[in-house]
C-alpha cells in the first residue's frame, strides 16, 4: 500500500469499509471507531514486511498506522484490520470480532 493520501491508499481504505472495517483510533480522532481495536493508536501491532524493488524490508508496527486510520503515510494493514477482513471474506459474520480484545 503506498498510503492514504495516494489513490492506492484511498483505494484500500474504502474496499475496508466494504469489508466491514471502521475507523481506528488514532490521529486526527474520529467521531466513529473500531471500539474492538487492541491498541490505543492507529499502529499495526505487528511487525511484517513489505517488497520494495523485490527486496523484502521490515515494517515496523511502531512507524506504521493502520490504513483504516487518517494518520497518513505510511500505512500496513494490522493483524486487526487483517483477521476482521479475512472472517468477512468466509462469510462469518463480524460481530463475531466484536468480543476480541486481543488479536494474535
Amino acid at each position: 500500500m503506498d498510503g492514504y493520501f495516494g489513490i492506492g491508499g484511498v483505494m484500500w481504505h474504502e474496499i475496508g469499509h466494504n469489508r466491514a472495517l471502521g475507523h481506528v483510533r488514532g490521529c486526527p480522532p474520529v467521531e466513529r471507531f473500531e471500539d474492538e481495536y487492541p491498541l490505543a493508536t492507529a499502529n499495526i501491532n505487528v511487525a511484517g514486511y513489505r517488497i520494495v524493488d523485490g527486496t523484502a524490508e521490515i515494517v515496523s508496527s511502531d512507524e506504521y498506522s493502520d490504513f483504516m486510520s487518517y494518520c497518513g503515510s505510511p500505512t500496513s494493514v494490522s493483524a486487526y484490520s487483517y483477521r476482521k477482513m479475512a472472517e468477512y471474506g468466509f462469510g462469518l459474520r463480524p460481530t463475531l470480532l466484536s468480543t476480541r480484545k486481543v488479536v494474535p
